[in-house]
């Protein structure tokens, strides 16, 4: 339990702090009918990181990186109040889709200069198990400052986003409201997606303002139905996806799911006419879901032996025409045919094999060795230091000093470093040159295995 909380703690509370201001959003966006703003304002966020790496920006976490995400943030929230017209011939939301489109074409485009894919990737899953505690400090910061803001023009916004005929009847300016509805939206979403990704945001953002709609017609209860909701589906999530050793984000969003459909079947019993009917359709559509579930996994099992057989069977005949060279070979393996194996042809020709040994387990260093991606290299470092530290440091320090790594990878790399060592001895991701770093770096881990 104390390593759960050592590892989780600093993740909970920022999925907490996420839960507080999303959910108050996610009303708005319903209220608006614009369910997508959050993932076009991510993916224009992501667009305006991408272009400060184009301009050697390839610290993504730095101010720098920041500041170019939030400036293409604001141009975003300036065109979505720009699309807000009176007299709606075309949805708002096929704006907001186009954006994104746009935005998401224009970010492969800048990719293709930068080598920055990794960006794009960091974007979509987030980093919520590698969160640092300043991070969660200067997130609360933040969305206390933006909460205050909301409170404040409370009435406005809601009025907006209820009534905009009524609102422009009465001679406001839709449109400047909305610029900086739109603004203070964005910078919310600037600082969470880096952190927690776009699918797990969007889930924050909608699923307990959902529930909360569909449970109260009044804006304080829907708050708190949903800051309730997001704070029980979130702990019961991360505690699942810690048990049973599943990604967090992943978890919580399935989960998230789960609840939903849980509150939706309860409602439509719980709302019937005749509360028999429905407890009897539920029963029905549960029957022939299982049903069509069996069938499903029977088919899919029969094939998938189908295939199995053939292969199986397209083996067995290479090995019969690899005989007449005198060996047999299959499944990796080499068997000599003289009469001293008969047993072994007998084997193979019945598609038998001996009993293989266990592989053994990899090592850190090995798992390293095997990672083809710099994530899941960093991934191997991160477990290695916090099983075997003395090993996870030397993985630490030929990760860094991988030219090739991707300078945000670096970044990541160099924050572990900062976290284990207290320090970062001068290391700079994005320079062609760290030797200095790195020795220093090397010469502190002889000091800690001598110590």
């Amino acid at each position: 339990m104390n390593h759960f909380w050592t590892i989780m703690s600093a993740p909970f509370v920022e999925c907490l702090i996420l839960v507080g201001l999303h959910s108050y959003l996610g009303l708005h966006v319903l209220r608006r009918h614009v369910i997508f703003v959050d993932l076009s304002l991510a993916q224009i966020a992501a667009l305006g990181t991408t272009v400060g790496i184009l301009f050697g920006i390839y610290d993504t976490e730095s101010p720098a990186s920041f500041l170019f995400a939030l400036a293409f943030t604001v141009l975003g929230a300036a065109i979505f109040a720009l699309s807000r017209f009176r007299d709606e011939r075309i949805p708002q939301e096929a704006f907001i889709g186009l954006v994104y489109a746009v935005t998401a074409a224009l970010a492969v485009l800048v990719v293709e200069k930068t080598k920055g894919v990794e960006h794009l990737v960091n974007i979509m899953h987030g980093r919520l198990l590698w969160v640092r505690w300043t991070e969660v400090a200067t997130a609360a910061v933040a969305y206390s400052i933006l909460g205050a803001i909301h409170y404040v023009f409370r009435k406005q916004f809601l009025f907006i986003s209820e009534h905009p005929d009524q609102a422009f009847e009465k001679g406001w300016n839709v449109r400047a409201w909305d610029f900086f509805f739109y603004v203070t939206f964005g910078f919310t979403i600037s600082i969470s997606v880096k952190v927690a990704g776009v699918l797990l945001v969007f889930v924050f953002l909608v699923a307990p303002a959902i529930i909360a709609l569909l449970l109260s017609k009044n804006i304080r209860t829907q708050l708190w139905i949903g800051w309730v909701t997001g704070v029980i589906v979130t702990t019961v999530g991360m505690s699942l996806s810690w048990w049973a050793d599943m990604p967090t984000g992943p978890m919580v969003v399935s989960f998230y799911g789960v609840v939903l459909l849980l509150v939706a079947l309860v409602l439509y019993v719980v709302r019937a006419e005749r509360t028999s009917i429905a407890l009897r359709n539920l029963g029905l559509g549960t029957v022939v879901l299982l049903l069509g579930g069996g069938v499903f996994w029977v088919g899919g099992s029969l094939l998938a032996h189908s295939s199995l057989a053939n292969i199986e069977q397209e083996v067995s005949f290479g090995d019969l025409g690899a005989a007449t060279g005198g060996h047999f070979h299959g499944h990796g393996h080499e068997v000599d045919a003289h009469a001293g194996h008969d047993g072994h042809q007998h084997a193979h020709l019945h598609g038998e094999q001996p009993a293989a040994e266990p592989a053994p387990v990899a090592s850190y260093q090995e798992l390293f060795e095997q990672a083809e991606i710099p994530m899941d290299g960093l991934e191997v470092v991160q477990e290695a230091l916090e099983h075997e530290p003395a090993t996870g440091l030397q993985l630490l320090h030929a990760f860094l000093s991988d030219a090739e790594t991707p300078p945000f990878y670096r970044s990541m790399g160099r924050d572990l470093l900062q976290e284990k060592a207290g320090q970062d001895f001068g290391f700079l991701p994005d320079a062609a040159d760290n030797t200095t770093a790195l020795t220093a770096f090397e010469a502190w881990i002889g000091e800690q295995s001598a110590g």
